[in-house]
């Protein structure tokens, strides 16, 4: 049964992300689902439909685009690049994308974030310098970096969470942290205390974060085939709005996230609970809304059958 707790923890949960790895659907075809999931009755765990800045311009031709009835809501994934100096003639790039944008007539469709994956020898420099380029977009769209899994290091994430928070002073941009839960080969998975670390750099830090990367199901579970464990967007979330709450150390957080039963997590009327740690309904709603605003899943309908097998929707 669907509970408050639940309808507050999932509301607008799910960037669509059917164009990208493992999925990798035509423009046309990703943007038929996304409108046929925004028709149906989950249509409000569904946030944004992700599309990469040099596929934009082509939006306008995908199927119904003209006749939707509101706006749909977009996250752009920008040009990033194996160094800074690509970094930073990929977000050149982007704007001069965005003023054609900007100046041309799209009145169905609005651009809420610009993601970009920081290369791995990135530090506080290049998040500093990759903000002062982003301060010049026409649109109003919050920037996010996603921070290489080689930095998700007790010596490297801090100082570049602290580069990320600052731009709020510095350029007045809200920017927040994405973290990449997975991939196509093992080595894409991080560990729960990488994860964790993340969590509670980007909660100390006061910034939003987002997560993508192989999160179509609630709970961790394992995959064989691929010999991982797959992070479940339940565990992510719930760990995050847990510490939040509660000022959970990393440890306890990496718990939350290695937690595979899922009669652990319970969603009642009033609350959300994991063993007995619980977090009230309201304080959901606000911490999806202040702190932690979406996961990515290139298979909608996956992540909401795997709530549905839980007994939850």
């Amino acid at each position: 049964m669907l509970t408050a707790s639940l309808r507050a923890f999932a509301t607008n949960l799910i960037d669509y992300t059917a164009m990208f790895p493992p999925a990798r659907l035509t423009l046309r075809e990703a943007w038929r689902r996304f409108i046929g999931h925004q028709d149906g009755d989950k249509r409000w765990m569904l946030r944004r439909f992700v599309l990469p800045t040099t596929r934009l311009a082509d939006l306008a031709s995908a199927p119904r685009f003209s006749q939707t009835s509101e706006p749909a809501r977009l996250a752009l994934v920008g040009r990033s690049g194996p160094d800074a100096a690509t970094l930073l003639a990929g977000i050149e790039a982007d704007m001069a994308e965005l003023a054609s944008w900007e100046s041309g007539s799209w009145p169905v469709a609005a651009v809420e974030t610009l993601e970009y994956r920081l290369p791995p020898s990135a530090g506080p420099a290049v998040v500093a310098a990759a903000g002062s380029a982003l301060a010049e977009s026409p649109l109003a769209a919050r920037p996010y970096f996603e921070v290489a899994q080689s930095n998700l290091t007790a010596d490297a994430l801090p100082a570049l969470v602290a580069a990320v928070a600052m731009l709020r002073e510095k350029r007045g941009l809200e920017a927040g942290l994405k973290v990449r839960c997975g991939g196509e080969s093992p080595a894409a998975f991080p560990t729960t205390g990488q994860l964790a670390r993340a969590i509670v750099a980007s909660r100390d830090a006061g910034i939003r974060m987002k997560a993508a990367g192989a999160l179509r199901h609630p709970v961790r579970r394992r995959d064989e085939a691929l010999g991982v464990h797959r992070h479940g967007f339940i565990n992510l979330f719930g760990a995050a709005m847990l510490a939040h709450r509660h000022g959970l150390d990393p440890a306890t957080v990496a718990a939350i996230l290695a937690e595979e039963d899922a009669s652990r997590f319970r969603f009642l009327v009033g609350a959300f609970h994991w063993r007995d740690l619980s977090l009230a309904t309201p304080e959901i709603a606000r911490l999806r809304r202040s702190a932690l605003t979406a996961c990515a899943s290139c298979s909608f309908t996956e992540s909401a059958a795997g709530l549905a097998a839980m007994g939850l929707l």
